[in-house]
């Protein structure tokens, strides 16, 4: 806590601000790894689902010799083994799609975080730059010039009369 006082001047109020594009970059920087952990995720999934394509369609070539040499039995293990590589498989997808979108929903929730930490920004910056304005010296401010502009006026109206002709 000591360190933090000593880096604000004890006011706090800056302390925010310092902390927040780091703690956006920091968030920024784990859904990054979160993305490419799902990506690598899925690309191993899809090298998974390619080989039990291989499987399948092994067991199914099987089936089928074991089916021609008259071995019913052999075959229906080989079509049950396809039926099982099949549901390894959808659930492999299944997965990949889950991962896809997860990504996407991360990818969506930083969107927001830098848009908040942006209007954040914007509402400090705002509050800075109004904090020396008080309304009743615009008021003031406008009513002068408004009265220097009458003045100018006058005296443009009195030189445009010309002298006595």
């Amino acid at each position: 806590m000591g360190n933090n006082t000593s880096k604000t001047g004890g006011d706090g109020g800056g302390d925010n601000r310092a902390r927040a594009p780091q703690r956006t970059q920091q968030s920024g920087g784990r859904v990054m790894n979160a993305i490419t952990k799902n990506k690598k995720t899925a690309t191993m999934l899809e090298k998974k689902i390619a080989i039990l394509e291989k499987k399948k369609e092994k067991q199914i070539a099987d089936a089928k010799t074991h089916l021609k040499a008259g071995n019913k039995r052999k075959a229906m293990v080989c079509l049950k083994r396809k039926k099982m590589i099949e549901k390894q498989i959808d659930n492999y997808t299944n997965t990949i799609f889950t991962l896809e979108q997860q990504a996407t929903v991360l990818e969506g929730a930083q969107l927001n975080a830098n848009i908040v930490e942006t209007m954040k920004d914007t509402k400090d910056t705002m509050t800075h730059i109004n904090k020396n304005t008080d309304v009743d010296d615009v008021t003031d401010l406008m009513d002068e010039l408004a009265e220097q502009t009458d003045n100018a006026n006058d005296i443009q109206d009195a030189l445009a009369q010309g002298v006595g002709m």
